[in-house]
């Protein structure tokens, strides 16, 4: 079983206060966002979690539409939210196939965590926006991480996932 977190796609420039979290995706965004849908056409995928942000909402809106799954939204992978409460949460997924979308502060804070606690890193390390690591599981635990880069290009992205 594999827990898919990806980090959003580009977006406009950055406000400052409440209203970030408004912020949509520019066309470059919205372009990545269907490609993140397209290399995931043959991965399984049980539900589809996101930010409350709507830069992450719509990144994962592409996938949810072809998957007729509805986006539950998460205060727990929001920017800014407590690593603790966010690790307990990403963990309570464990044992289904879920694509988590998050932030650049929430995802590498995360990871940290999970290295830290003994997750083995398989290639390269990022974070870039539109990316995705891929959380194996077994048993109750999360044992290893991919990360995967959308700039790979549409095939290749889609072939590591499916790897």
């Amino acid at each position: 079983m594999s827990i898919y977190l990806v980090r959003h796609a580009n977006a406009g420039a950055r406000r400052e206060g409440p209203d970030d979290l408004l912020r949509p995706l520019d066309a470059n965004g919205q372009a990545m966002a269907t490609a993140i849908a397209q290399a995931f056409s043959s991965v399984k995928v049980d539900a589809i979690y996101s930010s409350r942000a709507l830069r992450c909402i719509q990144t994962v809106a592409p996938l949810a539409a072809e998957r007729v799954l509805r986006i539950t939204e998460s205060n727990e992978i929001t920017e800014g939210a407590s690593i603790s409460s966010t690790l307990s949460w990403i963990r309570s997924l464990i044992g289904s196939e879920a694509v988590v979308c998050s932030h650049g502060d929430v995802i590498p804070a995360i990871l940290s965590v999970l290295v830290r606690d003994g997750m083995l890193v398989q290639g390269q390390r990022g974070c870039q926006k539109g990316s995705v690591w891929i959380l194996e599981t077994s048993g109750n635990d999360i044992v290893a991480g991919r990360y995967v880069d959308h700039h790979e290009g549409s095939v290749a992205f889609a072939t590591a996932l499916e790897a």
